[in-house]
């Protein structure tokens, strides 16, 4: 697969579905059909549809959608990704009730009792779907949703 302006194909295409299987229980098959990019020397990983490439000779500022800033395992998915992907998460997820997902959202830490690994970050899920990534710190959920998505009240 050749690069696209100075976007590359993810060398190991298996990398960032491996991860999410085992850190998130997210069957791999979800990412079929998806390319995993990179910029050629960064290490920001984005995802886009297989047909997303432009056309020959055409620089890019961006491709699809950001994925993480760091490789796996250190790297953190971002929330975004994890609304779009991570529907069917078996593994280190956090299910919040209304106000804990509206405290969640409003970037405030949210009392848990730990499971599966215990630690680490976690898909956060809401009465109505995905929120995004949090990071548990004992019997804490951090909330990791983005700042810019704050708005005043």
């Amino acid at each position: 697969m050749p690069a696209c302006a100075d976007f590359e194909p993810l060398p190991d295409q298996g990398l960032v579905p491996r991860y999410c299987a085992e850190r998130f229980g997210i069957d791999p098959a979800v990412f079929a059909g998806h390319v995993f990019w990179r910029r050629a020397g960064s290490r920001l990983i984005r995802i886009a549809d297989r047909g997303c490439r432009p056309p020959p000779g055409v620089g890019v500022d961006s491709i699809g959608m950001q994925v993480m800033r760091r490789p796996p395992p250190r790297g953190k998915l971002t929330s975004v990704f994890l609304q779009r992907f991570a529907a069917g998460a078996t593994r280190n997820v956090y299910r919040l009730g209304d106000a804990e997902a509206l405290r969640f959202m409003a970037r405030e830490t949210v009392s848990i009792t730990p499971v599966d690994d215990a630690s680490g970050y976690a898909v956060v899920i809401g009465p109505d779907g995905v929120l995004g990534c949090g990071r548990v710190v004992g019997e804490q959920l951090h909330s990791e949703i983005p700042r810019a998505w704050l708005h005043d009240a």
